[in-house]
């Protein structure tokens, strides 16, 4: 429901630090301007000053459609001023510059929002009971027809915040927006305008074949499966966060080993803010789009490892599906406002039993936001041959390919020490991902599984019919040579429950139920 131009105004009733607070917000350009702008009207103020700049912080945003910054506000408060001579104007530059010097933080930000909002709610509210006192003044009025309509406009006023609500969605009518072909940097592997991974166990040369990517991106060299194809890769910049690699002793040599432009690289190294910290992908994601927007032609920011840079004001959980797309779903914008290709280099969990797609660390958030998911393994068979390989795309077409290549080593002007170069086999393969599972996984992770294959089918065929106690099943186990923790595992996977069975007050004893005879919970 509208306010009735009759409607008295109320003035805040917070003290004039809070309302201060509350113009602070209005220049702290991190925050949501037009959620604000509502929320702080220049007559809800008690201060003529506060009045004034909130004011002329208005108009200035009516006008531009934007936010000023300090500087500018400083100049239009001043500008107001002369043409208002009988305003206390020192008294406004004093009370401006007090509230440009504050401290304004996240629980700032939390507080004033819950203050403002609470406000506005009452202030509406408000005037509508004082709408329904006059109806009610009235002795000539039904009041039954009065109850119905303060129900009706009850109602009303409640669907008119609904209203508002929606506004704070961003929707797309689909079938307004065109039909596009995806957009690469590296033609049916990484996507441009999106979040990609490279997964692979530590030492097998993810940020050395990362780095001869970077390079190929900041000469324009063709990729290696397409080497005919000059105009298969733009060239453009690249910016680097890594919590790995030394400049001077990795980066720069391995760049120029792979004849790439070390001019065109940009490695984030800290934040300068009380001193110095580590970059966060949660927190500076802003500074973030400021760089390559003062950079113009970045084309990849790689991030190695990605999980070195997670978090924010509070902990990322890396197992919580929320928590992970909180942070890769803003680059994720990021990448599709720029045109860029974002690259996050992860770390395989350490267990020999799991399958290659099963070994990326964290939640599966990571796998669903990306769109493409690349994994680098050792061939057993061949200690020098690593294979790089698809375990997710969205956007590519079959046939889905694996590349193969070993590391080498390359003497450069600038230094006496060798330097680690990634060359490539010319041969292309088509391999699914259990043949891939299967080059890679060492003898030991298959005799392991040997051991637990063994394990499971024992299990089903000892429970096959009935439910048995734990000792006698531990018992007959040991006999055929499986370990306990082999058969602990193997109960774990077939989904197998222990019970405790015995009267009450009884010692009683534990047995094992398959799933096949466990019933409906």
């Amino acid at each position: 429901m509208s306010e009735k131009k009759n409607s008295k105004v109320t003035k805040y009733p917070y003290s004039i630090d809070v309302q201060e607070k509350f113009v602070k917000a209005l220049l702290v350009d991190e925050f949501n301007f037009e959620d604000y702008i509502n929320l702080f009207k220049p007559e809800y103020f008690t201060s003529e000053p506060l009045c004034i700049i909130a004011e002329v912080i208005r108009k200035y945003y009516e006008k531009f459609n934007g936010q000023p910054d300090e500087k500018i506000i400083i100049q239009e408060v001043s500008d107001y001023s002369e043409k208002n001579p009988k305003i206390p104007s020192e008294e406004i530059k004093e009370t401006l510059n007090r509230i440009i010097a504050m401290e304004y933080n996240e629980a700032e930000h939390l507080y004033v929002k819950e203050k403002g909002i609470d406000f506005v709610y009452r202030q509406k509210g408000r005037n509508l009971l004082l709408e329904f006192a006059e109806k009610f003044s009235d002795a000539r009025r039904d009041l039954a027809k009065t109850i119905s309509e303060l129900r009706n406009e009850v109602g009303s006023f409640i669907s008119s915040e609904g209203e508002e609500e929606w506004k704070k969605l961003e929707v797309d009518v689909v079938g307004e927006k065109p039909v596009l072909d995806p957009e690469w940097l590296w033609p049916n592997r990484f996507p441009l305008r999106s979040v990609s991974l490279v997964a692979g166990d530590p030492g097998v040369g993810k940020s050395t074949l990362l780095t001869e990517i970077m390079a190929r991106v900041t000469t324009g060299i063709p990729w290696p499966d397409s080497p005919d194809h000059y105009d298969s890769n733009q060239k453009g910049s690249v910016i680097l966060l890594t919590s790995e690699d030394v400049t001077e002793y990795q980066i720069h040599p391995k760049m120029i080993a792979a004849k790439g432009n070390p001019m065109k690289l940009y490695k984030i190294n800290s934040v300068k803010e009380k001193g110095k910290r580590v970059f966060n992908l949660l927190k500076d994601i802003d500074k973030l789009e400021s760089l390559i927007g003062k950079i113009r032609d970045v084309r990849l920011v790689v991030v190695d490892p990605i999980n070195s840079y997670m978090g924010g004001s509070r902990t990322i959980d890396s197992y919580r599906d929320t928590d992970v797309r909180e942070v890769l779903d803003p680059l994720a914008d990021l990448a599709n406002r720029w045109a860029i290709s974002f690259i996050g280099i992860m770390h395989f969990v350490k267990d020999e039993m799991r399958k290659l797609i099963y070994k990326l660390p964290g939640s599966i958030g990571y796998v669903g936001s990306a769109r493409a998911v690349y994994g680098v393994a050792l061939n057993k068979d061949d200690e020098n041959q690593r294979l790089f390989f698809r375990v997710k795309g969205n956007y590519d077409e079959p046939p889905y390919t694996t590349m193969t290549f070993t590391i080498g080593s390359v003497h450069i002007a600038e230094r006496q020490a060798v330097v680690p170069k990634i060359e490539y086999s010319p041969e292309v393969l088509e391999l699914s991902l259990k043949e891939i599972d299967e080059m890679t996984r060492t003898e030991k992770a298959e005799k392991k599984t040997t051991e637990k294959d063994k394990a499971e089918e024992f299990l089903k065929m000892f429970l096959k019919d009935s439910q048995k106690r734990q000792r006698e099943i531990m018992e007959a186990a040991e006999k055929l040579g499986i370990s306990k923790t082999t058969l602990e595992r193997a109960k774990w996977d077939l989904g197998i429950k222990s019970v405790q069975v015995g009267k009450k007050g009884e010692k009683g004893h534990w047995e094992w139920i398959p799933p096949w005879l466990q019933k409906n919970e």
